[in-house]
Formats: C-alpha cells, structure tokens, sequence
C-alpha cells in the first residue's frame, strides 16, 4: 500500500452516502497516509422543484460553514461550496475560484505539502497545476456524460482534457477502458469489488432477520442499491412481482439517488413489495444473508453498461446466486450461470430467478461464490492500485 503521502481526493460520493469506491479506497489508504477528502460537488444541477435536492442544498450550506471534520488521524472531510450549472461559463470560473481557494486555506492549515490529486470527477480539472500536486491520479467509475440532468457537452470537454493530462488514469468496467483509455496511454481497468471481511461477519453466529423485513414471507427476491429510474429496471421489478405473488421483492436502499423524477408507486401498491430505505452500511449484510436471490435489475443504458456493480462481489460474499440483466462488465461471469445468471428479458428474468431458487443452499455452490468473492476484495484491490499509483511516480521523478 502506499505510505506515507498527502492525497488531496476528489469524490464521486459523499462521506456519509452509501459506501462506493472512493470511501472504500480512501479510508484503505488513509491509514497510512493524510487523506483530504472533498466531498461530491455534483454534476447535474439541482432540481429546486424537488424535495430531496433542496434539502440536499441546505445540508450541503451547512456542511460548509462548519468547515472540515476530522474522521481519524489521517482522513479530513470537506463539503465544498459548488454550483454545479456547468453550462455557464461563469458558474463554472467561481466554482473553480471557491475550490481553489478552499483547497489551498486548508492545504496550508493542515500541511498538505506536495498532494497526489486523486479525482473521481471530471471536474476538478480546473484544480491542475493549482496544488503543487506531484501526481493526477483520475479514477473513473461511471460514464458520467450518459447521466441525466448533466451539461452533456461540458463534462466532454472537462473529461477529455483531465484524460489527456492525468499521469495515470483507472477505470472501472471493460466499456470505460474501451471507450477512454485512447486518450490516456497509463490506463488501468481495476473492476469494483467487495469488502468481503464486512460481508461474510453476517454469516457467523445467528442473527436475527432486520426488523424491517421481519414477517415477510420466504423465498425473498432481494435488492440492495439505490433504486433510481435511469439505473434500476423500475417495470422489470414490477413485472417479476406481479407475475410471481408468492415471491418477497424486497428492495434495500434509497430512492431517487441521482434522479429526483424516479417513480416508485406502482411498485409501492404491490402487497409483495417491501421496501426498506436506506440501510446503515454496518446493518447491509444482515439483509443480503436473508436473500434467497439476489438481483442486479439494471437498465441497459450507456450509463449502465459502462458500469460495475459493487453489489455483484458484495452478493457472493455471502454466497448467494445472482441473477442479473445483460451488463457488459457481468459478461465474463456470467459464463458460469452457478455465478452470475444473465437474463436479456423479462420471462428469461423470472425463469432464471426459479432456477436460483432451487439451488441456493447447495453448500458446494455457496463456497464457490465465497472463494471467488474472496479474490476480489478490496484489501487486494488497493495494493493493486497502490503499485500503480507508485510506479507512475517512479517514472514521473
């Protein structure tokens, strides 16, 4: 692991939101090193008609006013002031200004001397060359041009000029590495993986079902994840309980995450759809090992298809069978249907989903999606990337 270094992180999810890579990697990496990390600063504008953006806006303005919070000896956190119109050239000249500004206050106040930039958003390529960095390190999880509400033609140009400049540039699915790494020659697909340890601690001794789904009849058909309409197949979830009554659809997670318009009602008056909300992250695992069936029902979208799906190894590493819709970066696991099942429909879906049922307690099976889980746990996935990371420095020096 890397040792030793100030890394000034620019995130693509807020500390205190469901956990993705960049609180994985970062809270991996600040043990050993002084982690300032800058909370999402966003990418579409804020939909001022809608309850959760508003609120969203307040928390952020208050966020800022308290200044940075120290997570542990070596993590800050930092909600920055931003206005995400990336169609106004004048938003976008004092969004830089405020950073830049931030950044350098606190880079100064916490002796953040010589940072590796670490960006998870197109965004911060206004801060290159600002910080006396001695790296660019762009980590990119997500097709973020292809999400709704967002300046379509300005996250192009911000992205392809922080492709061209950054010293070493990691994707997370096959479709981002195929369509980015052109502009980057240090390009490196790392897919998303598990914090298996978190996952597999539910399996060990005799914990109760969460109280949230308790009383729900068996054979539950779980999903957890944010349950937003330009991501989540809202009409095959619908589809799978209307046509299958006896089956639990219970949905773990927020709703509207990234898309305030999403609709959940008609599922919300099917009697076997249970949602839970959002869980805590210690509590996650406690639902998953009460799945009989877990489900990734994606959209098949641009956005969709460049993405990887933390959920898939958290899934296996509580050995449960995964059934999903056709994602690009699922493909290679899914040549194993013990695995990964892969449906292009509907019917295939639900078809697919009875096969799961009736195998999901074979131990033999159960062990094989935990060895395969084990190999893709994030303790490994940083070094990996650490490796990278220092080798880029080594050539950069």
């Amino acid at each position: 692991m890397l040792e030793g270094h100030n890394i000034i992180c620019i995130a693509s999810s807020n500390w205190e939101a469901m956990w993705v890579n960049s609180q994985h990697l970062m809270s991996r990496l600040a043990r050993r090193n002084r982690v300032f990390y800058v909370n999402n600063m966003g990418l579409r504008a804020p939909a001022f008609g809608k309850g959760r953006d508003v609120k969203q806006v307040a928390k952020r303005l208050g966020s800022w006013f308290k200044g940075v919070r120290k997570i542990d000896d070596g993590l800050w956190v930092y909600d920055p002031i931003n206005i995400p119109i990336y169609r106004s050239p004048t938003m976008r000249v004092f969004n830089r200004w405020a950073l830049q500004n931030s950044l350098h206050r606190y880079q100064d106040e916490l002796n953040l001397e010589r940072p590796i930039l670490w960006t998870f958003l197109p965004t911060a390529v206004g801060l290159l060359g600002t910080l006396n960095e001695k790296l660019v390190v762009y980590h990119c999880v997500d097709d973020y041009a292809a999400n709704p509400g967002v300046s379509v033609e300005q996250i192009h140009v911000m992205e392809n000029e922080l492709i061209s400049k950054a010293d070493v540039m990691f994707v997370t699915s096959p479709k981002l590495y195929r369509d980015k790494s052109s502009g980057n020659r240090n390009t490196h697909y790392f897919g998303n993986v598990a914090n298996t340890d978190h996952f597999t601690k539910a399996l060990s001794g005799d914990s109760e079902m969460p109280e949230k789904i308790r009383g729900v009849p068996g054979p539950i058909i779980g999903y957890q994840g944010n349950i937003s309409s330009y991501k989540t197949d809202l009409d095959l979830l619908i589809k799978i309980a209307s046509k299958r009554p006896e089956w639990s659809l219970v949905l773990v997670g927020p709703t509207g995450w990234g898309d305030p318009t999403t609709d959940i009602r008609p599922l919300e008056d099917l009697p076997n759809v249970h949602f839970t909300g959002r869980v805590g992250y210690d509590e996650l695992p406690n639902y998953v090992k009460h799945f009989d069936v877990a489900l990734i029902p994606f959209r098949i979208s641009e956005s969709t298809q460049s993405s990887f799906p933390m959920k898939f190894f958290e899934y296996l590493a509580l050995g449960k069978p995964v059934v999903s819709t056709a994602l690009d970066a699922l493909q290679e696991w899914g040549a194993d249907p013990d695995i990964c099942k892969i449906a292009k429909g509907g019917d295939e879906f639900i078809e697919l989903i009875s096969q799961s049922l009736a195998t999901n307690h074979d131990a033999e099976l159960v062990e094989k999606r935990q060895k395969i889980a084990r190999d893709h746990d994030w303790e490994k996935r940083v070094d990996e990337i650490s490796a990278v990371v220092a080798k880029s420095m080594e050539e950069r020096e």
